[in-house]
């Protein structure tokens, strides 16, 4: 108790640049601790109330720029058409093969992108790294006819049993399949483009939603 009486004299006492330097040297690392932790449970609590909802489509294009306005318009149609939701639809343009190598490399690797758009002369090497589905397990017989001067084939990644010691061997070496659909030939895209080119889509493997970016390439290519 003594020691109680003796802090309050002491601290009645202080200048106020005592007692800001009192106030630094015994409780400031507490008090900022305690703010850090608060701030860590607020967050969690926060995110575990209001969860972010998950994407319905991400289609990832490279090298080509769209249109804001057609984009939004597209958008709003398709998921009109197939019952989704706008805001829940991501199409993100504009990126680079080569300077985006690693963000591309991270966004599949955890399975987030469905769809990619891309020059055709860059189509190849996606599609020999195994990436896409051949056409045939995802459409039927009569939309490839409908699609075939639009259709892409390509060798893919070689099949093997046994890995080899440098993966970019099998590279290319695979059977050639119908792996893209050359998108800038429908209506659609020619509106949404901002770019010059041919431009091929193609289905990834480790898509979140497979039958979603099918939908979108129906809608595109008979719209």
């Amino acid at each position: 108790m003594n020691e109680k009486k003796e802090l309050k004299k002491q601290w009645k006492s202080m200048s106020p640049r005592e007692k800001i330097g009192y106030f630094k040297d015994y409780y400031l690392l507490w008090v900022a601790g305690g703010a850090m932790i608060a701030g860590l449970l607020f967050t969690m609590i926060w995110k575990a109330l209001h969860p972010v909802p998950e994407r319905q489509l991400f289609v990832y294009v490279f090298n080509d720029i769209l249109s804001d306005e057609a984009e939004e318009e597209t958008v709003e149609a398709f998921c009109a058409e197939y019952g989704l939701n706008k805001d829940l639809i991501e199409i993100s343009d504009g990126h680079d093969p080569d300077t985006d190598a690693l963000l591309f490399a991270t966004l599949t690797g955890d399975q987030q992108l469905d769809l990619v758009i891309c020059r055709e002369e860059d189509f190849a090497d996606f599609a020999g790294e195994g990436m896409f589905f051949p056409l045939e397990d995802v459409f039927t017989e009569e939309e490839l006819k409908n699609w075939s001067r639009s259709v892409v084939a390509c060798p893919g990644l070689l099949e093997t049993d046994s890995a080899p010691d440098d993966i970019y061997e099998l590279y290319g070496k695979g059977d050639v399949k119908n792996f893209g659909l050359r998108i800038s030939d429908s209506g659609t895209y020619r509106k949404l483009r901002r770019s010059d080119g041919d431009y091929v889509c193609g289905l990834l493997g480790l898509g979140e939603n497979p039958e979603n970016a099918e939908d979108f390439v129906r809608y595109m290519m008979e719209h």
